[in-house]
């Protein structure tokens, strides 16, 4: 039921829809069809503006909503439109000013309602709706950003009649959170009572909207460095210099320090990389899929956002940027390095949101706390921050441990105090193919690692032709500083407690694996890897890879896979150039060839944790002549379990060692009995078979025993190289050895494995993963560092190599002892 409307506006309605092509975002499912409350929608817009009402009225009818001007009717009662106005516009010519409004419709309806007790007018949702003209944080000064953009400040006819033309694929229409009047009755006894606190309300949700899509007013971004040069540790460095001249030179040293650091972000450089970068996505890309966004917008108007995403390519920075532009978030600040702060390069990546830091602070004090304050002003003023917490990519394609510089700059502002809550967000980047595919090859059979640099991505675009497959970008749960801080009982300041950076490092780490989602290359990987010689008959990758499909959607785990058959999903990779097909006489055979064999290992590393537990019980009994005792698994389980989750960055964390298990897969609440839930999901998949309160494997001749096999293969790897440590740091008790010494002997042993086993993966014989291992060991006692500087190993060492007769192979485990000596010749 609506109001025919007037010949005007029918044709300022046509107009509009001929020049501008807005895109809606916020809680707008809950407002159409699907609504289950049958609560009617009332949209209050902060202004009232014709502009404003014509683009809602086009997002209404493009997404079967109620449209502005339709009436609303609530029992005897009738409103004759549905749309209402925050603020009272006093326009000039050029300039304009909002005054308070009183919402006359609501305040009839909660009026009624109070007097007569008819809930009916109470039978009202009441959605804040944010009309944004182009996205830009204010105050930057020129006339063509003040045009262009969308202000905190009231925009005047002028500016909205250039940003119609110049702005027009730029509109985000933004519902926030409704509001029903049922809670204002709940909250107030009177009519006016109510609608005080509705006007409260709106405005503190339309604020935060603003807020989340514009970022903090900058109206006095030139005040920020002389605010950072002002800050207590910069002004007692400069005060403490002897004499005024050295004082002088301090401060210009300091200014000069922060102009290089500080990003100036710019609204027209920020709209023509949008154009370019859609252009380079739609041509290298088949798609882009993002999730998880909208836990990140309900907290984005309410907390300081810090962006924490994994480093897989340095298209990751641009792409984060772009889709959160997109989706209406504001443009993070984010952390680069110097190397990047080049000639003309480094001027468009300060002005699309780049502040520059060194890789180093040691030995200049003025710069650290010079970059320090310059971090805290922008955290204070609310604007987000992204940086990379593993500082570079990944040669493996496994997470690095988190770099804490400055996690622990964030923790001690956090103490110093700020306006809003800080939250970190993980992001996840899933690539189905690299753009830097040709030097992660370099890297991965030894190469040095290039170092980093933005001619990497202008290199890239030589590669519009190619097809690189799709990308996943999956938000994380956001990690609530104060909330997490107060969970695990530490305090925020690392001066006070050294294990709050490392502890929230690794938090923020495991929260990013969390969000993985598992492509076709993924799965591909982690079966090819596991196949003998590299290759395998296309029925069993088949079979396999839906085998793991189904695993990964019923199992504990659930993380988001691919739907794609088993068939498409092997097409998919062979287009990419990532497996071979040969036809055979039985049947199509898939493997690699020497290159795609090293370059796959990279993409199995990206989510080697999604199967972890179900690959080591495969690990634990698939060789196993006689039944294992569900108890007995949890024993095995239990030393080796937290280590390989470690070695993976994987959240998991073994609490009962003689009952049923109870490991932590989420991150606030822990599910019990993780490896039951694992063993009865491989029950009914066939590859246990049960015998009483035993477990015993498929018959290894049968589908199922190979797959088990197959499964096994997973985290196989990670138990040799452990296998390689503990033995070799048991082979010979009374021999101390040094952390060095013990890394020389593993690193040559696992050369030589590699070579008459055919292990091709370089990442068999990689320092920084024997160094990460070690490092792990230590965590969960099975290592001890001595005083001297030598190690040995923990109590439970033993077990886990009498456990190792029945998980590793006995031509492995003899060929890690020590060649006999052979006789000296006569």
């Amino acid at each position: 039921m609506g109001r025919r409307p007037g010949i005007g506006y029918s044709i300022a309605l046509r107009l509009m829809r001929l020049l501008v092509r807005p895109r809606a975002s916020g809680h707008l499912p809950a407002l159409g069809p699907d609504a289950t409350d049958q609560l009617q929608p009332v949209y209050v817009l902060e202004r009232r503006s014709l502009s404003d009402l014509l683009v809602l009225d086009l997002i209404c009818a493009a997404n079967g909503l109620p449209r502005p001007i339709s009436t609303v009717g609530t029992g005897e009662f009738e409103l004759p439109r549905r749309v209402f106005f925050l603020n009272r516009i006093r326009r000039g010519r050029y300039r304009a000013r909002a005054d308070a409004a009183r919402v006359a419709g609501i305040e009839t309806l909660l009026e009624r309602g109070a007097n007569s007790g008819d809930l009916s007018a109470a039978s009202v949702r009441v959605v804040p709706v944010a009309v944004f003209w182009g996205l830009v944080p204010s105050g930057q000064g020129s006339l063509l950003r003040l045009l262009l953009s969308e202000h905190w400040a009231v925009t005047s006819r002028l500016r909205r009649v250039v940003n119609l033309f110049l702005s027009r694929r730029q509109i985000i229409v933004d519902f926030g959170t409704p509001l029903t009047l049922r809670d204002a009755f709940a909250r107030a006894t009177t009519g006016k009572g109510a609608l005080q606190y509705i006007n409260r309300i709106l405005r503190i949700r339309l604020r935060h909207q603003r807020s989340a899509a514009l970022g903090p007013d900058l109206s006095h971004q030139r005040t920020l460095v002389d605010r950072v040069l002002q800050g207590r540790a910069v002004r007692a460095l400069i005060e403490a210099a002897p004499d005024a001249r050295s004082r002088q030179r301090l401060e210009r040293e300091a200014r000069r320090d922060v102009e290089e650091i500080a990003s100036n972000i710019s609204f027209p450089t920020v709209r023509v990389l949008e154009q370019l970068l859609r252009w380079f996505w739609n041509r290298i890309y088949r798609g882009v899929t993002v999730s998880g966004i909208e836990q990140v917008k309900a907290i984005a108007g309410t907390h300081t956002l810090v962006y924490v995403p994994s480093h897989r390519s340095h298209l990751d920075y641009l792409l984060l940027s772009y889709l959160l532009y997109q989706d209406g978030l504001t443009i993070p600040h984010i952390a680069a390095g110097r190397n990047l702060n080049l000639p003309v390069v480094g001027g468009i990546l300060r002005r699309s949101g780049a502040f520059f830091m060194r890789r180093s602070f040691r030995g200049d004090p003025l710069y650290s706390a010079v970059f320090s304050e310059y971090l805290y002003q922008v955290y204070r003023r609310g604007h987000s921050v992204e940086f990379f917490p593993e500082g570079g990519r990944s040669r493996t394609g496994r997470l690095l441990p988190a770099r804490l510089g400055l996690i622990k700059m964030t923790l001690e502002h956090h103490a110093r105090g700020l306006p809003r809550p800080l939250a970190f967000v993980p992001v996840y980047f899933g690539y189905e193919k690299l753009v830097e595919a040709a030097s992660y090859l370099d890297e991965l059979r030894g190469s040095g690692k290039r170092t980093e640099s933005v001619t990497d991505v202008f290199r890239a675009l030589r590669l519009v032709r190619q097809n690189f497959g799709h990308v996943d970008v999956r938000f994380g749960a956001p990690l609530v500083l104060g909330r997490w801080l107060a969970k695990e009982g530490l305090r925020s300041d690392p001066a006070t407690d050294a294990t709050v950076a490392p502890r929230l490092g690794a938090a923020i780490m495991t929260r990013i694996n969390a969000a993985a989602t598992v492509n076709p290359v993924n799965l591909v990987a982690l079966v090819m890897l596991s196949a003998p010689r590299l290759a395998i008959e296309a029925t069993v990758l088949e079979a396999q890879i839906a085998l793991y499909q189904r695993l990964l959607g019923a199992g504990p785990a659930r993380y988001p896979v691919t739907d794609l058959s088993p068939k498409e999903i092997i097409a998919t990779v062979q287009s990419l150039g990532l497996i071979h097909r040969e036809e055979a006489a039985f049947g199509p055979v898939l493997h690699h060839d020497t290159l795609t064999a090293v370059l796959i290992t990279w993409y199995r590393n990206n989510v080697a944790h999604v199967l972890l537990v179900p690959s080591l019980i495969a690990c634990l009994i698939r060789n196993r002549r006689r039944p294992l005792e569900r108890t007995a698994l949890h024993r095995l389980c239990a030393p080796v379990l937290p280590f390989v989750a470690d070695a993976v960055t994987a959240e998991i964390e073994l609490q009962d060692l003689t009952g049923k298990s109870d490991l932590d897969a989420s991150q606030d609440a822990r599910r019990p009995g993780t490896i039951d839930l694992w063993t009865t999901q491989m029950l009914d998949e066939g590859l246990l078979v049960s015998r009483g309160d035993s477990l015993q494997p498929a018959p290894a001749d049968s589908e199922a025993g190979r797959q088990l096999q197959l499964l096994a293969g997973i985290v196989m790897p990670l138990l040799e190289r452990l296998y390689i440590v503990l033995r070799l740091l048991t082979n010979d008790p009374d021999t101390r050895q040094s952390r060095s010494a013990l890394q020389e002997r593993t690193l040559a042993v696992a050369a030589r494995m590699s070579r008459l086993y055919g292990l091709n993966a370089p990442e068999f014989v990689d320092a920084t993963l024997f160094n990460q291992m070690v490092d792990g060991l230590q965590k969960r006692a099975l290592l001890h560092e001595k005083p001297d500087g030598t190690l040995e190993p923990g109590r439970l060492v033993p077990e886990i190599l009498r456990a190792a007769n029945a998980v590793i192979d006995a031509d492995f485990r003899l060929a890690v002892k020590p060649p006999p000596t052979l006789p000296a010749q006569a």
